[in-house]
């Protein structure tokens, strides 16, 4: 890769703020956090000419902005003089989204599939990781289209989702019985999408 030798660092601005609630002495809590951050002079590798020997270069590119929400909830239902549970749960949500790249770019493709059928992106107004490829051509009612009862695929790569989950959480729990504790944790991951290319082989191959 061609590296930019005026690169900057990138900045992260960020707006936040929060309610925290306490209950039954200290025993229970409750945190509420918003934010919203932009990040700018993101450094990408973008693709260029191969007439100047490289095929990429490093160069700033890139506005981020990701607006969400935090929360915590933290509860002791048991203590005593020898044990003590204490469990907590946290949720948050993260709007994703590339508000602009470097001039002249509208999108930066960050991977390919295998085959050349499926690809990552930051592309303008899109959340960061926008994967498109190939998929079913629809009617104006949102019904996929067939032809002798076969769906018809689209002529040219539309956009399916990004690899940003719709939401993250935890739960996580804590006993302590006088020196000696114990505790797990729980993390969850819902939404976002990816390609599985264990599926798509499969489903070549007829297994």
């Amino acid at each position: 890769a061609l590296l930019e030798p005026n690169l900057k660092p990138e900045i992260t601005s960020s707006n936040e703020g929060g309610i925290e609630f306490g209950f039954y002495d200290g025993r229970a809590s409750f945190d509420l956090t918003a934010y919203d951050k932009s990040t700018r002079n993101q450094i990408y590798l973008v693709p260029v000419s191969n007439s100047t020997g490289y095929a990429q270069k490093l160069l700033n590119a890139g506005e981020m902005s990701n607006k969400g929400v935090e929360a915590l909830f933290t509860v002791t239902p048991v203590q005593t003089t020898d044990f003590d549970w204490t469990a907590t749960l946290n949720w948050a949500h993260n709007q994703n989204k590339v508000v602009a790249l470097s001039q002249g770019l509208d999108n930066i493709v960050l991977g390919n599939g295998l085959f050349g059928d499926v690809r990552l992106e930051a592309k303008v107004g899109q959340p960061y990781g926008a994967i498109w490829g190939g998929g079913y051509a629809r009617d104006d009612k949102g019904r996929i289209l067939t032809d002798g009862g076969v769906p018809v695929t689209t002529d040219s790569f539309i956009y399916l989702g990004s690899i940003q989950p719709k939401w993250t959480g935890g739960v996580s729990s804590q006993f302590k019985y006088k020196a000696a504790s114990l505790g797990f944790t729980l993390d969850m991951r819902h939404g976002g999408k990816l390609m599985s290319y264990t599926n798509y082989v499969g489903d070549y191959s007829g297994v």
